[in-house]
């Protein structure tokens, strides 16, 4: 008889402990002597929400049907004995309610395919030069170095330039649209990733992925109005955001960082 309850218990033991272990920066992290750098390449562009009612009523059904797996399982704990019986009437119930009922919200929340094409252009439009000079990875690079009291450089050309010893690398990995329906208001997502490596490790010692998001959410037309500025404001409040993050962890990790400027009003 243990034998359905027992996997179900770890699935949802792990789904709840996954999660649990933050990333820390080693004891020795000194970022006073690391470099850093910029990973250039473009992140991934997400819009939240598929496009069209069919596809919409899809991704909602599997979204409620996985929901009320866990609804039933975790109903079915309880049932001592009598939990392997529970799971194979209960589960299948809730899991059909729950697809029935993720249809008609996905459906309803869905975008129409021309919708998704202006989001996607709008976060293409905010990677893009005059918006973004040298691509968002650059500048959180440049941000990161103005929050650390990096060790300055030798007085003298002849004087020796000690090697780094931790090397700092940004990566941009996410441009999101988060928020979904027909001319329905939704926000501007960021993600980032840190990696910190020892001089002379060939895989980083620390990995940790930020998110930060808009403080509003507008339409596609509010966010492109007087040439995007509303979105282009949003996209510099994010990198700071994001950078912020990374030197609270710093911090954390005994080295003093310096306050970040408020977002500049244009980028």
């Amino acid at each position: 008889m243990k034998s359905l309850a027992a996997p179900f218990v770890v699935l949802v033991f792990a789904l709840v402990t996954g999660c649990a272990t933050t990333p820390r920066l080693p004891a020795d992290f000194d970022g006073t002597a690391a470099a850093i750098s910029a990973d250039t390449t473009e992140p991934a562009l997400v819009i939240d929400g598929p496009a069209g009612k069919g596809s919409g009523a899809a991704a909602g059904a599997t979204k409620g049907g996985g929901a009320g797996f866990l609804i039933g399982g975790l109903a079915c704990m309880g049932a001592g004995p009598l939990a392997p019986l529970c799971l194979g009437l209960v589960v299948p119930t809730s899991m059909a309610v729950g697809a029935v009922s993720g249809a008609v919200v996905g459906a309803v929340r869905a975008d129409s395919a021309d919708s998704v094409q202006a989001k996607r252009a709008l976060l293409v439009a905010l990677l893009s030069p005059p918006a973004a000079d040298h691509g968002p990875a650059v500048r959180m690079q440049q941000l990161l170095r103005d929050s650390l009291p990096l060790s300055t450089a030798p007085a003298s050309p002849a004087a020796p330039v000690a090697q780094p010893v931790w090397s700092l690398k940004l990566v941009m990995t996410e441009l999101a649209t988060v928020g979904s329906g027909p001319d329905a208001p939704y926000a501007l997502q960021a993600t980032a990733r840190l990696d910190a490596l020892r001089a002379d490790d060939a895989q980083p010692v620390f990995v940790k992925h930020y998110r930060a998001s808009s403080s509003t959410q507008r339409t596609t037309a509010e966010w492109n109005a007087n040439d995007a500025q509303p979105a282009r404001e949003a996209m510099n409040a994010m990198l700071v955001m994001l950078v912020t993050q990374m030197a609270g962890d710093m911090a954390t990790a005994g080295l003093a960082v310096a306050s970040l400027p408020r977002p500049q009003p244009r980028l």
